[in-house]
C-alpha cells in the first residue's frame, strides 16, 4: 500500500481545522496533567520548576503552531510532524523530571496514535520508533549513569529492560493498530461522501425534473394534506407553493371534496385513477384533468398519493370551437339547400298572391287575408335571407377605420332606435378616445347590433345595458354587459350554435353570425351568465395595423 493511500484522505480544510484542535487539547493536556502533579508532588521544588518550564515551553510552542498556521497553510502535513516530533521531545523531558516510573510515559501513546491519524502509516511508524529510540537512549543513559534523575535520587534499574521491550512493543502496536483504524474509517467516510454526493445529484437531478414538467405533480399523505408541488403546479392553480403546503388537496382547486373522497377510494381498489373537473363559473372555469395513484413505501403500505394534473381548459375551448364550427358548416350547407329550394317557390306564391288581390275585386275579409299571406311571405323571405346571410357570408373587406368611434355611433343609433324604451339605460364606457383597427367595419357593426338587440330583449321590463371599449398591447377588448335575465349553463353552452335561441321569437342565427364574424377577425369571444343576474359578453380582437391582402 502506497503512502498516499495511507495518508488521511481529508481536505486541506478538514486537516487544519484538526490540526487547530490538537493544539487547543494539547494546552488543555498539559494543564490538566501538569498542574496536579505540582500540586501534590512532594519533595525538592526544582522539579517543580522544571516541570512547569516545560508547560511554559508547551504554551510557547502552541502559539508559534498557530503562527505557521497562518503563515503556512499549505503545509499541514509537515506542520504535524514537526509538532508530532516536538511533543515526543517534550513528553521525553515530562518522563525524565516526573521520573522514570512516572506515569508521563502514557503520552507517549497519545502522541503516536494522534501521529498515526495524521500521517501515513510508514511515518507514524517511524515516530513511534522515533518515540522508542527517546525512551530506551532515556532509560540506558539512567541506567549506566551517564546522566543522573531530576531530583537526584538513585535509578531502580531493576525491570529497565522489561520497560524498554513492553514500551517499544506497545508503540508500535499502537502505531499500526490506529493506522489501520484510521485508514478503515478515511475509507468509510470517503464512501460516504461519495454516497452524500450522490443523494446530492439525485436530489437535484429529481427537482430539475419536476420543475421542468409542464403539468402539474403534488404529493399528500393519507388524509390528502399537501406535502410538496412542483413550481409548474403551483403556477396553474395561481398560488405559491408556501400557499399550497399543508393544504387539503380538495381546497386548492383540482377538485371538489366529493370527487376526492370518491377517486382516492377508487384509486386504493384499482391503482391509477384518471379522472377531470370543472372548477368556477363562466368566464373564469376551469377544466383540470387529474390522475390519483398510490405514493407507496416499504412493500404494500401507501404512505400517501401522487397527483398529476393539468389545466385542459384551452383544450376544452378547442374542442368546443371545433365542435362548433363542424356544426355551422354542416348547418350551412344544409340552409343554403332548402333557402335554395324554398325561395323560388315563395317568390312564386308572393307574385301570384299579388296578381290576384290586383286583379280581383276582393271584399274586406279577402283582401285581409291576400294582406296576411303577402306579409308572412315577406316574413319568411327574410328568415331565408338570414339563412343565406350564415351559409355564404359575403366576402370580408378589411380596411382601417376608428374602432371607438364606430362604437359611439352605433351607441347612439342604438339610442334612438325604436327598441329602446324610457325604462331602458345604454351607456358607453371607452377606456380611450380613439382607437386604430383594421378589419371589416360593416361585420363588427352586425355583431354591435345583434349583442346589443339580445341585451335589450333580455331586459323586457328594462334595464341597463353597458358598452365597455378598450385598447390593450395585442388588441381591442369590446365588452356587452347587462342587468337582463341572465342564461343557464346549457344555453350558455348552446348559445353559439345555430338555430338555436333562447327567446320565442328569436331565429338562433344572430349569435352564431357573431361566433363567425369573431373567428374570422382571428378574435376570441367569451361568456358569463348566471340567471337573475344578467349577461356579459366580452369579445378581444386582435389588431393589426394593415389589412391582410385577399385573393378571389
Amino acid at each position: 500500500m502506497n503512502e498516499s493511500t495511507d495518508t488521511a484522505q481529508l481536505n486541506l480544510p478538514s486537516k487544519t481545522s484538526r490540526l487547530q484542535w490538537l493544539i487547543g487539547i494539547r494546552m488543555v493536556a498539559v494543564s490538566s496533567m501538569v498542574l496536579p502533579y505540582l500540586g501534590l508532588t512532594e519533595g525538592d521544588s526544582s522539579s517543580r520548576r522544571s516541570v512547569l518550564l516545560l508547560a511554559a515551553i508547551t504554551y510557547v510552542l502552541s502559539l508559534l503552531y498557530v503562527a505557521m498556521l497562518k503563515v503556512l497553510p499549505g503545509r499541514v502535513n509537515a506542520q504535524a510532524g514537526v509538532q508530532l516530533t516536538a511533543d515526543l521531545c517534550l513528553v521525553t523531558a515530562l518522563v525524565y523530571f516526573g521520573s522514570a516510573s512516572s506515569a508521563f510515559s502514557v503520552l507517549y501513546i497519545v502522541v503516536i496514535a494522534v501521529a498515526a491519524v495524521f500521517l501515513p502509516s510508514r511515518r507514524a511508524l517511524g515516530l513511534a520508533n522515533l518515540a522508542s529510540a527517546m525512551y530506551a537512549l532515556l532509560m540506558l543513559s539512567l541506567h549506566h549513569g551517564w546522566i543522573q534523575t531530576a531530583d537526584g535520587a538513585p535509578f531502580d534499574s531493576g525491570f529497565v529492560s522489561y520497560s524498554m521491550v513492553v514500551h517499544v512493543v506497545g508503540f508500535n502496536a499502537v502505531a499500526l493498530l490506529v493506522s489501520h483504524v484510521s485508514r478503515s474509517m478515511n475509507v468509510a467516510q470517503r464512501k460516504l461522501e461519495e454516497k452524500r454526493q450522490d443523494l446530492a445529484r439525485l436530489e437535484t437531478f429529481h427537482r430539475d425534473v419536476t420543475a421542468s414538467l409542464s403539468s402539474g405533480l403534488a404529493t399528500t399523505d393519507e388524509n390528502g394534506i399537501v406535502n410538496t408541488i412542483n413550481p409548474a403546479g403551483a403556477r396553474i392553480l395561481g398560488q405559491t407553493a408556501a400557499e399550497i403546503n399543508g393544504q387539503l388537496i380538495f381546497e386548492i382547486g383540482i377538485c371538489t371534496e366529493e370527487e376526492w373522497t370518491r377517486v382516492s377510494r377508487v384509486s386504493s381498489e384499482r391503482g391509477t385513477q384518471r379522472e377531470e373537473s370543472l372548477l368556477g363559473e363562466g368566464e373564469n372555469s376551469r377544466h383540470i384533468g387529474y390522475s390519483v395513484s398510490h405514493l407507496p413505501e416499504r412493500g404494500e403500505r401507501s404512505r400517501g398519493y401522487i397527483v398529476t394534473f393539468q389545466d385542459v381548459t384551452p383544450f376544452r375551448r378547442l374542442e368546443q370551437e371545433l365542435r362548433i364550427r363542424d356544426r355551422m358548416a354542416a348547418v350551412g350547407q344544409l340552409s343554403a339547400s332548402i333557402a335554395h329550394e324554398i325561395r323560388n317557390p315563395l317568390a312564386a306564391i308572393s307574385g301570384s298572391v299579388q296578381m290576384l288581390s290586383s286583379s280581383l275585386s276582393a271584399n274586406g275579409s279577402t283582401s285581409k287575408l291576400f294582406e296576411i299571406i303577402q306579409k308572412e311571405s315577406e316574413r319568411l323571405d327574410r328568415k331565408i335571407e338570414g339563412f343565406l346571410q350564415f351559409a355564404r357570408p359575403k366576402r370580408k373587406t378589411e380596411t382601417p377605420f376608428d374602432i371607438a368611434n364606430l362604437l359611439r355611433e352605433s351607441v347612439q343609433l342604438l339610442k334612438n332606435s325604436d327598441q329602446i324604451s324610457q325604462a331602458h339605460r345604454v351607456e358607453l364606457d371607452l377606456y380611450q378616445g380613439s382607437s386604430d383597427f383594421v378589419g371589416d367595419a360593416d361585420q363588427l357593426r352586425q355583431i354591435f347590433w345583434n349583442l346589443a338587440r339580445n341585451a335589450i330583449t333580455a331586459m323586457p321590463d328594462g334595464g341597463r345595458l353597458v358598452v365597455h371599449g378598450s385598447a390593450h398591447e395585442s388588441g381591442y377588448r369590446i365588452q356587452f354587459k347587462d342587468n337582463g335575465r341572465g342564461m343557464t349553463d346549457e344555453e350558455c353552452r348552446t348559445l353559439f350554435q345555430p338555430f338555436t335561441s333562447s327567446f320565442d321569437r328569436g331565429s338562433g342565427l344572430g349569435m352564431a353570425i357573431v361566433y363567425r364574424i369573431v373567428q374570422e377577425h382571428h378574435g376570441e369571444i367569451f361568456l358569463n351568465s348566471e340567471p337573475g343576474t344578467g349577461t356579459t359578453v366580452t369579445i378581444d380582437l386582435p389588431v393589426r395595423s394593415e389589412p391582410i391582402s385577399m385573393t378571389a
